[in-house]
This record gives structure tokens, sequence and C-alpha cells, in this order.
């Protein structure tokens, strides 16, 4: 393969969360969500009932964080075990790591398997296709990618 190619290819694809903040990294920042980010959140417990059936159940998770200035929101990614491809939620509001379930505006989602160590390319391209997809990832760069 030409070694311009290659070298065109590492630079576009991301290769960490926070890679993929690629300007105005002063004002962005996407990473793991961290205890504290996650004490922020509600407990499902205190959701008012009734809660919506399960969309589904996402496999090899991580919650992601997307801090924009003094705002943050927290996302569920991983893979749809139902859909049997990779997904990212709508912003979390509430959690429930006892019970494994996740609450956004719409749906509620099972936890399967945690993903353990460092999101894959895959993952990172799909976080980063979402991102503009929702159109915000213009304002700090995030990787183009088509599905």
């Amino acid at each position: 393969m030409n070694e311009s190619l290659v070298a065109a290819l590492e630079k576009a694809l991301p290769k960490s969360l926070n890679d993929i903040v690629r300007r105005n990294q002063d004002r962005f920042e996407v990473r793991e969500a961290n205890g504290y980010d996650l004490a922020e959140l509600r407990s499902l417990l205190y959701v008012p009932a009734p809660l919506p059936q399960i969309r589904a159940v996402i496999d090899n998770w991580r919650l992601i964080l997307l801090q924009v200035d003094d705002q943050s929101a927290i996302y569920l990614q991983g893979y749809n075990r139902n859909e049997r491809c990779v997904w990212m939620t709508s912003a979390v509001n509430a959690v429930d790591f006892e019970g494994m379930r996740v609450l956004t505006s719409n749906s509620l989602y099972e936890l399967g398997r945690e993903r353990e160590g460092e999101p894959t390319l895959n993952d990172l391209m799909h976080i980063s296709y979402t991102f503009n997809r929702w159109g915000f990832g213009q304002y700090f760069d995030a990787p183009h990618v088509y599905y």
C-alpha cells in the first residue's frame, strides 16, 4: 500500500476517545465517564414509574462523557445485541448498576457485558459518526465516517 495513503489514513482515524476532538480542545472533551460524572446521574430507583419496556441489551458497553465548556452529557455506547450492530444512545438520564439498566429520554436499556480496555477503532468511528449525524461533531471537527 502507498506510504502516503497509509499516513493519511492513520491521521484521519481516531486513536482514542479524546482524539475524536480535533479542534476547540479548550472547549470540548470526549472521555470515559468516571465515578464523579456518574454521581451526577439520577438513580433509576427515583424515576417515577412506569418505566418503558427494555429496548435492547447493550453488550461491551461503556459510558462516555461529552464535555462542552461547563456542561456535559453521558452516553451509553456499545454493541446492541438485538440489532447486532454498534450502538450509541441519546444522553443518559438515569442509571441502575445493580439492576443493570440505563434510562435515556425515550428508552430503557439493559446492560450486558461491560467492555474492558480501550475503545476499538470500530467504536471510535461509530462515536464520531454519531456526533456528526447529530450535528455537533462539526464544532470539534470529529472525523467524518460514513456507513
